[in-house]
């Protein structure tokens, strides 16, 4: 009684401007030593103000003083001390204490929502409403436990202010302008209907979190839902503001314990989960959950509330502008979820909403992304780079995706998924992976993490529709949709450096070639369906990607017996696989991740075994490219042969064969000519012996660089330019400089005739006679060294010999060919 006027005082010392609430903290402090019975007087003085809310019929009251002793509490026993402490409270009263304080401790939620007269609650003045909710919320952070045996009729309240604040969002006749202004019986307005809601919210939502098994929580799910219905499509609106809405920190709190997030799956809520909540193998609902089905369902259960309270946060991570704060809560709420698969809840609360969630994941990950590419430093505005603004991070959604990939059932959904998640991968700007592949190619949106993470999902994806479309089937669309992520995901094997991605890139592979061999091995079974149903089989592919991937996999294995070791024998055996026939079995995208993966190993210049053995597995491949030339190209010349001989009917466009051949020009040229910039000798040197190797096994297709090879190693440029001495460095250097100075003099020579003979038609004509004379004199001038060039041969000397042993058309070298070469130097 003396410390009460305290709790209200509002000026003078430890009440004004200075320290609000510093009074009531300090007294609510010192009555936090008092026992949870002893606090009954000041629930009296803090309840009289608003006393008539409770409804005093005598038959009522007859009636729970026989049904409610020994409801609210745990055993009879701690109601009876609390009865015997009342008794001794009440003898020592001068005035005699209201009829429902005797049911402040010992009566149960089910009857206090019952006594609480909902319209003379609306009748209250708004002050003293909020006056209720603000020393709730203090008890509850000052008090604490203490509070417990009277949390009934404090909540009862509260709950009834709620469904009261959300009465005028009910009605469905009226605007949401003035839906907050008509309602109750006092006009309230949005702002302060808004903030009666979130109070009341922020309220549930320490009750749920500090005692989630206090009480019987049951009686309070429909006033709750009925409640909380309009606010639900109110969420996506309310998420573009800096702090989370307050009916997603409820949810957060439900989630938190198995006991109360039953209810987000319609199911009733438990006090004292038992052991029975515990998920056994191959059951997806718990025995609990069916002897709900078995009794009589509220309304809130049959309508559904539940999971619609839950669908309607999931709806917030793709809504537009959602702040950072509302998609943190609602990742939260997901992770919570995630958790009650040990407690059997996973499949009745969260997998139903697995298409959506994933959906919406997606949708969150690609605005985070385009929201993030907009931000950093403006361009001509100098400053510390801490004073930028943090980009956000798109890894918690991904790891839910990678959690979530195994329960998407939905063929057509994971392969949307899929595909979103492959163009997440993608560098930005490209559309696939046709172009050249050097060492300088944009990287995508997401780190090494991200990606880490985008690969985890895809795996998963990928494993769980395995099975479905190895018995459906999939089009040539959807074949060649595969198809175009084995090359994104092969693209990603040279750029990645980390030991998670990398390992991430392998375990996807090996789901993605799986998938790709599993339906390749389909096509047996096409051939047995009618012939409507054939023409829209997909199309015949090659086998093997498993293989492939398996081979991915050793190479990027680690040691289980030491630590942040490579897997050395399992490395090497990968590679010692890789020989000249089976690289030749290869067809393009089956070589492409084993080639970047191996050009990966070769710019290591730490790892000495991995470096040999990935050049020694890309000369095998070299060798085996020239042999698929050679055999291409007497190929090409006998097939116009045969052609000639088939009929109208045969007579389709050729198509370019998908040989190991056609990453010469856009892998292997630009990743050996961009190993040349490496810092490392050691690098450089394996770079360019593999170049070298090239021009020699392919001098069809590098015409203009087998003037740099020679026979002597001393006049070689790649084995010059890559040497431990310096001179002979300079030396290939020197000769680089001669035959690009022949090559400008050659050009300019060109010019001048040009320029000569556009004078007049006739000198023209002479000019031309007089080319075509020098170039008669030239064809004899070869003959004549081609006859004696077996007699002087021995008089020579070898760098003499290997300048006459090149051929004429040197004069027809390329120019920026060789430039090309020498800018990596």
């Amino acid at each position: 009684m003396v410390l009460y006027p305290k709790l209200a005082k509002r000026s003078g010392r430890l009440g004004g401007r200075g320290a609000p609430g510093s009074a009531r903290a300090a007294v609510l402090n010192a009555l936090a030593a008092l026992d949870s019975v002893e606090l009954v007087p000041l629930l009296e003085l803090l309840l009289t103000p608003i006393s008539s809310i409770f409804s005093n019929a005598q038959g009522e009251q007859a009636a729970a003083a026989t049904a409610v002793v020994g409801v609210g509490n745990s055993s009879n026993e701690n109601n009876a001390a609390a009865a015997a402490v009342i008794e001794n409270m009440e003898a020592c009263r001068l005035i005699p204490a209201p009829w429902w304080s005797r049911y402040l401790v010992i009566a149960s939620l089910d009857w206090w929502l019952a006594s609480v007269d909902r319209l003379n609650l609306s009748q209250q003045p708004l002050r003293r409403r909020q006056g209720f909710l603000n020393a709730f919320e203090d008890m509850l952070q000052h008090v604490g436990y203490r509070l417990q045996p009277l949390l009934a009729p404090l909540l009862a309240i509260t709950m009834h202010i709620l469904e009261l604040a959300c009465a005028p969002l009910q009605k469905p006749d009226v605007s949401s302008s003035s839906a907050a202004r008509e309602g109750a019986a006092d006009a309230v307005s949005r702002e302060e209907g808004r903030a009666l809601r979130s109070q009341c919210l922020r309220i549930l939502t320490q009750i749920f979190t500090r005692f989630p098994a206090v009480l019987d929580y049951n009686p309070l799910w429909p006033g709750f839902f009925s409640a909380v219905k309009p606010l639900m499509p109110r969420l996506m609106l309310e998420a573009v503001a800096a702090a989370p809405p307050a009916l997603m920190s409820t949810v957060a709190a439900l989630t938190a314990t198995p006991g109360l997030a039953r209810v987000l799956g319609n199911l009733q809520a438990q006090q004292n989960p038992s052991e029975e909540l515990i998920n056994t193998e191959g059951s997806g609902l718990t025995s609990a959950m069916q002897t709900d089905a078995n009794t009589p369902q509220p309304d809130w259960v049959v309508e559904g509330l539940g999971r619609q309270l839950l669908s309607s946060c999931i709806a917030v991570l793709g809504a537009k502008g959602c702040s950072e704060a509302s998609r943190n809560a609602t990742l939260s709420i997901i992770e919570n979820c995630l958790r009650l698969q040990e407690h059997g809840l996973l499949q009745a609360v969260l997998l139903p909403h697995t298409g959506q969630l994933l959906q919406d994941l997606k949708a969150s990950v690609e605005m985070t992304l385009a929201a993030a590419g907009g931000g950093g430093r403006k361009p001509g505005v100098k400053g510390p780079a801490g004073n930028r603004p943090k980009r956000p991070s798109v890894f918690r959604q991904l790891a839910l995706m990678e959690q979530l990939g195994q329960y998407c059932k939905d063929p057509a959904a994971a392969a949307a998924l899929a595909a979103a998640l492959v163009a997440l991968l993608r560098p930005p700007g490209s559309t696939g992976g046709g172009g050249r592949v050097g060492a300088g190619c944009k990287r995508a949106a997401l780190d090494d993490k991200g990606i880490a993470r985008a690969l985890g999902a895809l795996a998963a994806l990928w494993k769980g529709s395995a099975e479905q479309q190895q018995s459906l089937g999939v089009s040539t669309a959807q074949q060649q949709q595969l198809l175009q992520h084995w090359e994104v995901l092969s693209l990603l094997l040279g750029q990645l450096n980390s030991r998670d991605s990398r390992t991430a890139s392998a375990a996807a592979m090996m789901a993605l070639g799986a998938l790709i061999d599993s339906n390749s091995s389909s096509e047996a079974a096409a051939s047995q369906l009618p012939p409507a149903q054939q023409q829209q089989q997909p199309m015949q592919i090659d086998s093997g990607y498993a293989a492939v991937a398996n081979i991915i996999a050793g190479l990027n294995s680690w040691s289980t017996e030491t630590l942040d070791e490579p897997n050395y024998d399992r490395r090497l055996s990968s590679y010692q696989q890789l020989q000249q026939q089976q690289w030749c079995s290869y067809n393009r995208l089956q070589a492409l991740p084993l080639l970047l993966h191996a050009f990966h190993d070769m710019r290591n210049d730490s790892d000495l075994a991995l470096r040999q053995a990935a050049a020694a597995a890309l000369t095998r491949a070299v060798v085996g490219m020239a042999e698929l030339d050679r055999s291409l190209t007497v190929h090409q010349a006998i097939d116009p042969a045969v052609g000639q001989g088939s009929t109208a009917q045969n007579q389709v466009k050729p198509q370019k064969p998908d040989t190991l051949v056609q990453l010469v020009p856009r892998v292997l040229y630009p990743q050996s000519k961009a190993g040349l910039r490496s810092n490392s000798l050691a690098v450089r040197q394996e770079h360019a012996a593999l170049l070298r190797d090239m021009v020699l096994q392919l001098p069809q297709r590098f015409r203009d660089l087998l003037s740099l090879t020679s026979s002597d190693p001393e006049t070689d440029f790649f084995l010059n330019i890559t040497h431990l001495q310096i001179h002979r460095r300079g030396r290939a250097l020197q000769l680089l400089s001669r035959l690009v100075q022949q090559q400008q003099d050659y050009h300019h020579q060109q010019q001048g005739w040009e320029q000569h003979t556009a004078t007049s038609p006739a000198k023209k004509r002479k000019v031309d006679s007089v080319v075509d004379a020098a170039q008669q004199l030239q064809a004899q001038q070869q003959e004549l060294q081609g006859s004696d060039a077996a007699a002087i041969v021995g008089q020579k000397r070898p760098k003499q010999q290997h300048q006459e042993q090149q051929p004429q058309q040197q004069q027809h070298i390329s120019v920026r060919v060789l430039m090309d070469i020498a800018a990596p130097l």
